[in-house]
């Protein structure tokens, strides 16, 4: 009874580390893109000299 509730609960726990990679993985993504799209843009600006 015991070993079924560790399993259950290390399960969960799993489940759970896993959701955060993918979020950690999504907001950090997004923080490099919002770093990199203005450096982008302003190479596509034409120079006026």
């Amino acid at each position: 009874m015991q070993v079924g509730k560790l399993k259950d609960a290390m399960s969960k726990n799993y489940s759970q580390l896993e959701a955060m990679k993918e979020l950690v993985q999504f907001v950090l993504r997004h923080q490099v893109y919002s770093l990199v799209r203005p450096v982008q843009q302003v190479k596509l600006l034409p120079v006026h000299i």
